[in-house]
């Protein structure tokens, strides 16, 4: 992911973390460590990506607020099939400035007919307003469609979730902005 307003790369590697890359040359730094199998010499055991980091996103509020967002794949799928509570699922935001400031973490949850968010890819963030999504508009790929069944590696099918920027940005203690009209992709 390319941070539009400074050209700087985010990069995910899964076990790993997140990376910061310099395009205009420079050390590829990483900024965020997971907390990834205890073998691993990058686990951090307080960190809130657990395993597979995955669908970068940026978040372009007013006032030069921007947020990274990162899906964390967490272990339901790697090293016998144990799932690393409370954080599998999972959306870590991060305030982007001369760091990132980790700011928590979200879960796109079951609500009526629609299931969980499991095993996340991919995701996308605008924060321009959209038909019903007036207040901008999160997306991301749920690997198992109908919820996980039962970690034996078989996915039926996958699909896509649709969140309202505002509900996910007031799930936070300190709610993230929601500025539907600070930025416009197309300019």
């Amino acid at each position: 992911m390319i941070d539009r307003t400074t050209g700087v790369i985010y990069a995910g590697r899964e076990d790993v973390g997140i990376w910061q890359v310099p395009v205009s040359g420079g050390e590829p730094k990483l900024v965020y460590a997971t907390r990834s199998s205890a073998k691993s010499p990058f686990n951090n055991p307080d960190s809130v990506i657990s395993r597979d980091v995955e669908g970068l996103t940026i978040y372009y509020g007013a006032d030069g607020v921007k947020y990274l967002l990162a899906s964390s794949r967490g272990g339901a799928h790697g090293e016998g099939g144990v799932p690393d509570a409370p954080y599998d699922d999972s959306f870590a935001a991060f305030a982007i400035g001369d760091t990132l400031e980790l700011l928590g973490s979200f879960w796109v949850a079951a609500a009526g007919a629609m299931d969980a968010v499991q095993e996340s890819d991919g995701a996308d963030v605008i924060s321009m307003g959209l038909p019903g999504f007036e207040n901008g508009l999160f997306v991301t790929q749920d690997g198992y469609a109908g919820d996980l069944n039962g970690l034996d590696g078989e996915v039926a099918s996958s699909n896509f979730k649709f969140v309202d920027w505002a509900q996910i940005a007031n799930s936070f203690t300190t709610p993230l902005v929601v500025a539907p009209e600070a930025f416009d992709p197309r300019k």
